[in-house]
């Protein structure tokens, strides 16, 4: 029995990219998937899996965001360390962001979480004078959809 088919609430793997295959979505028995490791799924198609299956997923690139939001404000924009890790405490709430969004929009987290993301880029590029730039008006579409 590989570890993938124990029965647990949550699977928290940061060891490698591409672990959740479709195969191993299939055999997955937990109500959640978190962790650390970058591009934990093989491909989009396994996100869809995993929301047939009720399995919530984390996507990574918010999870494991913290050191790269502490370390932008701390040293690009000279913040404090209790200012920047105010900001890191918010990812909690992003992540709350992402799931009622790919709840109320029947798509799932994977879908969500890109779509904000390309409305984040895409805002940052408007408050810099940048509104006609690709991603701005990729944003547009995404708060259109």
């Amino acid at each position: 029995m590989s570890a993938l088919e124990h029965e647990e609430v949550l699977v928290r793997r940061g060891s490698r990219s591409g672990l959740l295959t479709a195969e191993a979505a299939q055999q997955l028995r937990c109500g959640a998937v978190a962790g650390p490791a970058n591009n934990q799924l093989a491909g989009d198609e396994v996100a869809a899996i995993l929301a047939a299956r009720g399995i919530l997923w984390a996507p990574d690139n918010v999870v494991n965001a913290g050191g790269a939001i502490y370390g932008v404000l701390r040293e690009l924009h000279g913040q404090t360390h209790d200012a920047a890790m105010a900001q890191v405490g918010r990812i909690g709430e992003t992540l709350a962001e992402i799931f009622a969004a790919a709840r109320g929009e029947s798509v799932t987290p994977h879908q969500a979480a890109s779509r904000l993301a390309r409305h984040r880029v895409a805002e940052a590029e408007a408050a810099r004078g940048q509104p006609g730039s690709a991603s701005a008006s990729a944003a547009t579409a995404a708060r259109r959809s």
